[in-house]
Formats: structure tokens, C-alpha cells, sequence
């Protein structure tokens, strides 16, 4: 379905990865960009704005492929906004996130500056996730500290060719006293490489770890709160977890989940052994 005068929603079921998209006006081939539709199974098809009645659009991965003649309404096209996932506070193993209501194009990191509150200027290095619309901002963080990343006009160019406003976000951390630690001891594990992840009451992943060989798994630094323990047995070694496959005769990769809740608290260090017999 079309979402604005640039961008069009696309549902789907399963894993998305290695799909294909192709956009027509006739037998031109448009350029277009594919994101995640955040929190849906869903993905944005971006495309620059077209003074055209309709377009073809052919999806195909290996089992499937389908073509869909889409009509193009007249609407607004996106804005360039800016979102973060911290407020004001992060984590000291935390990455600063600058999501993006649009896909960056292209950014300078010349005109942008991190310094902490003596005003002395910190390395950082930058990574941009197409797929999330994320910049990453990745630095070393000291406790009790204070950070000013400033981020001059021009300093990004999305996908519509829209630049950035000047930008100012203020970050500061917590003493280490503060966070609790985990140590998560696997027993009997019955092959490698597996995934060992921390989730919270939500479902959401907080923290990952992937091991090849390794059964004493360190969770450092992380805030106080209730949280969810499993392994996957990742058995195709792509560092995720994978759902079955009924028309190839797939069974989803194994997940096991420790029984019980394990509450982590400020200035605790917390040791798990986690017994992985059925």
C-alpha cells in the first residue's frame, strides 16, 4: 500500500532477507531502497517521488514471485526528523542511536563533534544500518560522565536529498555501582556455535552473546531489572535464530529457556549455572 508520495508498506510472513524487489515504469527500472517497517512484519519500499499514475512491482525470493501493477495516489512526501532510543541517560556499553525518518544517503562525519563535559573532544566511530535507518555512534564511555554531540547543518543528505538541521543531543552515564553483572555457566550443551540472549518482560533482546566453544558467559553492566534467559542452537551459524520451513521439511532451530526469571540488581554480581539436559 502507498504511505506517502515516496514510499510505499509491503507485508510479509517469514524472513524477508533474501528477497528482491523490483520497481517498473514500463521498462525502466527505478531505484528504490528497503527498510524495516519498526515493529511490524512489514518493510518500507522508498522510491523518489513520481509524477506518474501507477508503477509495476515484482517480489521474489527463492519459492516465491509475484508482480503487482501499484497505483500512485497524489500525497506529501516524507520529512527529514530525527529520533534517538536514549534519553538523555546511556549505558556505558551502550551504543548512541540516531534513527532517521527517511534512509541517509550520505553523512560527513566532519561536521559532527562528541566531547565530554570538560570539553575535551572524544573519538567516536560512526556505522550506518540501511535496513533500521540507524547511525551508530560508537565511543568509549567513562562513568559519572557527560556528553555533547553536536551535529552541524549538511552533515547528513537522506534519500530524498533533504539535509540536516543543526543538531544537540546531551548524553550522560551512571556510576558502575549502579549496574548489575551476570556470569551464565551452560551445562551439557549439546552442540556449538548457540546464542545465549537476555530479554526483558517484553520480549525485547537486551543483551546477546555468540559462542563457539566458550560455556561461561559474562553479561556486564546491565541496569536492574527482571530478565528472561535462553540458548538457540544455532545450527546454520548465521547468529540467529531461524523458524522452520513446512515445503522443505525444516524444523526451527532449537531455543531453550532457563525456568525461572533471574533478577539482576544495582552492584550485584550474580552467577547462573544453566543446565541444558532436557
Amino acid at each position: 500500500s502507498q504511505a506517502s508520495g515516496n514510499r510505499a508498506t509491503l507485508g510479509y510472513e517469514g524472513d524477508f532477507k533474501d528477497a528482491k524487489i523490483v520497481i517498473k515504469n514500463g521498462d525502466e527500472i527505478l531505484k528504490n531502497v528497503i527498510t524495516k517497517l519498526p515493529e511490524k512484519d512489514s518493510v518500507q519500499i522508498w522510491y523518489k517521488p513520481l509524477k506518474i499514475d501507477s508503477v509495476s512491482i515484482s517480489i521474489s525470493n527463492d519459492n516465491y514471485a509475484q508482480e503487482y501493477i501499484s497505483s500512485l495516489k497524489n500525497q506529501k512526501n516524507d520529512t527529514l526528523s530525527f529520533s534517538t532510543k536514549q534519553n538523555k541517560i546511556i549505558g556505558l556499553s551502550e551504543i548512541f542511536s540516531l534513527k532517521s525518518s527517511i534512509p541517509i544517503e550520505s553523512f560527513d562525519v566532519t561536521k559532527m563533534k562528541l566531547i565530554n563535559k570538560d570539553s575535551v573532544a572524544v573519538a567516536f566511530k560512526t556505522e550506518y544500518d540501511e535496513w533500521n535507518q540507524e547511525l551508530k555512534f560508537n565511543f568509549k564511555k567513562e562513568p559519572l560522565e557527560k556528553y555533547t554531540l553536536k551535529v552541524l547543518s549538511g552533515a547528513m543528505k537522506d534519500y530524498l536529498e533533504h539535509e540536516n538541521d543543526s543538531l544537540t543531543f546531551v548524553l550522560e552515564t551512571k556510576n558502575i555501582s549502579e549496574y548489575g553483572n551476570l556470569t551464565v555457566n551452560l551445562q551439557n550443551v549439546e552442540k556449538f556455535p548457540v546464542i545465549v540472549e537476555l530479554t526483558n518482560t517484553k520480549g525485547d533482546i537486551i543483551a546477546s552473546h555468540y559462542s563457539e566453544s566458550t560455556t561461561k558467559i559474562d553479561f556486564f553492566l546491565l541496569e536492574p531489572n527482571l530478565f528472561t534467559l535462553r540458548v538457540i542452537y544455532d545450527d546454520n551459524k548465521n547468529r540467529e535464530w531461524d523458524s522452520g520451513n513446512f515445503l522443505e521439511k525444516k524444523q526451527a532451530e532449537k531455543v531453550i529457556y532457563f525456568p525461572k526469571e533471574i533478577d539482576i540488581r544495582a552492584n550485584w554480581e550474580v552467577d547462573q549455572t544453566f543446565n541444558l539436559k532436557p
